[in-house]
């Protein structure tokens, strides 16, 4: 399953249930509200998934600039990724990996060093091969390059 993640403190409004108490070893203060924005994001996909028979192997979180995020301060980017995945692993026990690309990663986070504690692996966006990534904690699951031949994003298996 594939879901955006992106950071607004304008979401702050909307975070309820659980992810209210959420806590993180790692947050304090507007930081654990970014974490718990993150978190609330997640319960709010998974409210509106209708899965049917399909059984999800691994959850992707969509990390691009075409998403919400602070430009001033990537600590609460970060936080809000980890809460989304810390919350995917907990509810479903399942691999959280991210989808994105070097420059995208680079510009909303620390960079290459930042990896979310939940994430797993990486599927990374114009990788011509499995030796790229775009953070060094996580390892290349997939990659995706060019096309098929009805034009969709062609993804190869690392």
């Amino acid at each position: 399953m594939y879901v955006n993640v992106a950071y607004s403190g304008a979401y702050g409004h909307q975070v309820s249930g659980f992810c209210t108490g959420a806590t993180s070893q790692l947050y304090s203060g507007k930081y654990l509200q970014a974490y718990r924005i993150g978190c609330a994001e997640r319960d709010y996909a998974i409210g509106h998934i209708s899965t049917g028979s399909v059984t999800p192997t691994a959850w992707w979180l969509d990390v691009e600039t075409g998403n919400s995020w602070s430009s001033s301060d990537r600590v609460l980017n970060q936080a809000a990724i980890d809460g989304a995945a810390d919350r995917l692993k907990f509810r479903s026990g399942i691999a959280v990996g991210v989808y994105s690309y070097a420059g995208a990663w680079n510009t909303i986070t620390s960079g290459p060093s930042f990896r979310p504690a939940s994430a797993s692996g990486s599927w990374v966006a114009a990788a011509a091969d499995c030796t790229i990534t775009f953070s060094t904690g996580l390892i290349p699951w997939l990659r995706q390059s060019g096309r098929t031949s009805t034009g969709a994003d062609a993804d190869y298996s690392c």
